[in-house]
């Protein structure tokens, strides 16, 4: 089964809820950001999901059960980011536009350039007789997120080491040339840097100075021994962080200590419409950029149920007889914010 990309990674929802990575709640967050993800798609009518996905539609011809002119074909609950190609019964389709009530994607439908000598019909049949392939989704923002540290020698790989950890997470959707991949996991690994000084056992010690400070991130996570740190700010090769990061042990380090971090990604290869390939080493990777108001309601989702689990699902103020269950008005006010803007499809009509 394909993983789908979540709206908010792992590492993000972590960051925002004060969460300390364990491999436990790792597993729970992963858990109920797939759920929030998918919901979120079903509230706003979007089975397809919000992401960018390859895909080949198969429609009737519009006149058959859609009582409309046989120039426009309206896509159905899939919309359209970009289109590669159309053709009815057969014949390649020229000089379609995209027609949105929106400045951009997401397109509800194809018109034909009615100045052209383009038409959509023929075929034997009706049913199925049109074929559409293009980007299905909201829109395709994308980010940088850094640069492949070894090359991809095979199609089957399952891992990829990438060199900042800080801009991307599990979860997340990357694109390194034309291959989409979903990221499952991620392990520590070598930066191939080391301290270049001791660094003592005190939480006011937040200066560590490695061979390369380009080599890193702000908001990187690293390893040094046992500790885990992160990073806050780098001026020249000085990493300044914040100690005893994520719940491990304050400690001493002495010059020449390797550096790690997670760098090292398990991955899902050639996932929404593409192919696996080969990726060169110092290749550019990207991450999608999911809709900023769908990761906001899908974090604070999470964090929610990660709150209401834990507490056993009971939220109260008071005791006694003055006590009372609670709701999350913010949050109610947050899921109206998403669920009345364009990211929620609007259901159209059909003539019987």
């Amino acid at each position: 089964m394909t993983t789908r990309p979540t709206y908010a990674s792992r590492e993000h929802v972590m960051a925002r809820g004060d969460i300390q990575a364990t491999a436990y709640m790792s597993r729970q967050v992963d858990d109920a950001l797939q759920t929030w993800s998918r919901i979120v798609e079903q509230r706003c009518q979007r089975p397809g999901g919000l992401f960018p996905a390859l895909r080949t539609l198969y429609l009737d011809w519009p006149d058959v059960d859609q009582s409309t002119s046989s120039w426009r074909l309206w896509i159905g609950p899939d919309e359209l980011i970009s289109l590669t190609s159309l053709t009815s019964g057969g014949t390649a389709i020229t000089g379609s536009l995209l027609e949105s009530n929106l400045s951009g994607p997401p397109y509800a439908q194809v018109q034909l350039d009615r100045a052209g000598s383009s038409f959509l019909g023929g075929g034997d049949t009706p049913q199925r007789s049109i074929t559409l392939v293009g980007w299905t989704g909201v829109r395709d923002d994308q980010a940088p997120a850094g640069t492949l540290a070894a090359a991809i020698s095979t199609t089957s790989a399952t891992t990829a080491t990438v060199s900042d950890s800080s801009l991307c997470g599990v979860g997340d959707q990357l694109i390194i040339d034309t291959e989409r991949m979903v990221v499952t996991d991620r392990a520590m690994t070598t930066t191939a840097q080391t301290i270049t000084a001791d660094a003592g056992a005190a939480t006011s010690t937040v200066g560590v100075t490695v061979s390369s400070g380009a080599a890193f991130g702000v908001g990187e996570t690293i390893l040094i021994d046992s500790e885990r740190m992160r990073i806050v700010d780098i001026a020249g090769n000085v990493l300044t962080v914040k100690r005893a990061w994520d719940g491990s042990t304050l400690a001493a380090h002495t010059s020449g200590a390797t550096v790690y971090a997670p760098r090292l990604l398990t991955i899902e290869r050639g996932t929404q419409g593409t192919t696996a390939a080969t990726h060169l080493s110092a290749a550019a990777v990207y991450r999608w950029k999911p809709p900023p108001e769908a990761q906001a309601l899908v974090t604070a989702e999470t964090l929610n149920q990660l709150q209401q689990e834990s507490s056993g699902y009971a939220r109260q103020v008071g005791s006694g007889e003055y006590a009372r269950e609670v709701g999350a008005r913010g949050l109610k006010d947050l899921r109206d914010q998403v669920y009345k803007t364009p990211l929620r499809r609007r259901a159209r009509s059909w003539a019987v």
